[in-house]
């Protein structure tokens, strides 16, 4: 019978089938497994083994460990920080360990989607597309086998627009990672109408539910907090456009302006 307290330590190494070959009880299958739930599976056979003539009074303590670990070979490209080949262990085959083996998705760029490029077994090329929630965060996770080429898609180049009482209307490229006020915004866009003096500027931005929400802000140097605290985001639009103070002003310019051209005509002419 087993002396009370007496330890046996083996080594034994994985099989291509994915079991491992050990003394008393054969081919034990430890794909899937983990460490711990190996140990479990182990006590209980050597409990019931034949080879325990006389019988263990308890399971018996198990601990295994791995010593060296299978690696398989997987590919990332895209917005990452250390794109290239990357080894995985047979242990963290998942597109997130391969991230994570890359140096992560660009901060300043994040990720529109991620693409998982494969081979299945019948040679056919199969591509799997995980969503991507703030950027850089993957909705979901799926097992590799090795050989993959995971795609991180960066977004579209950032962009907003401006239209209305200002001197260039028109969309204005945003480039990560620049952060611009309202006020920035409106200077990309040659600044607002000198003669109409707007004082208020309507920021359009769409919800995740694709709903538009609208704020409108002061931006005629009275209240300049205002303006200078909001930060432009991708795909806002913003509004410059007439008030009745703003109309009036730009009235009467072109009014008085015409007067003034006739009257300097009508004195050449005489």
């Amino acid at each position: 019978a087993p002396t009370p307290g007496a330890s046996v330590t083996g080594r034994a190494r994985g099989r291509a089938d994915g079991s491992v070959l050990l003394p008393m009880l054969g081919s034990v299958p430890a794909t899937g497994k983990t460490t711990g739930e190996l140990e479990e599976e182990l006590a209980k056979r050597l409990r019931a083994s034949p080879e325990n003539k006389d019988g263990l009074l308890n399971e018996p303590g198990v601990v295994v460990s791995v010593s060296e670990y299978r690696t398989v070979s997987v590919g990332v490209k895209g917005a990452v920080n250390q794109p290239g080949l990357h080894e995985l262990r047979s242990d963290q085959r998942t597109v997130m360990a391969a991230l994570s083996a890359a140096g992560g998705i660009k901060s300043e760029r994040g990720a529109r989607e991620i693409r998982v490029i494969g081979v299945d077994a019948d040679g056919q090329t199969v591509t799997h597309t995980l969503g991507v929630m703030l950027d850089e965060i993957p909705l979901s996770d799926i097992a590799l086998t090795g050989g993959e080429t995971i795609v991180v898609e960066p977004p579209a180049e950032r962009q907003f627009s401006v239209i209305g009482l200002v001197k260039k209307n028109g969309n204005f490229e945003y480039p990560a990672p620049r952060r611009y006020n309202l006020l920035q915004a409106l200077a990309t866009a040659g600044g607002v109408d000198e003669i109409a003096a707007p004082r208020y500027a309507t920021i359009y931005r769409r919800r995740i539910d694709g709903s538009v929400c609208a704020a409108t802000f002061r931006i005629d140097g009275l209240n300049l907090t205002s303006g200078s605290n909001i930060t432009i985001k991708d795909g806002d639009v913003i509004a410059v456009e007439h008030t009745a103070g703003s109309y009036m002003r730009q009235f009467f310019s072109q009014v008085l302006g015409f007067r003034a051209n006739l009257s300097a005509t009508s004195s050449n002419t005489l």
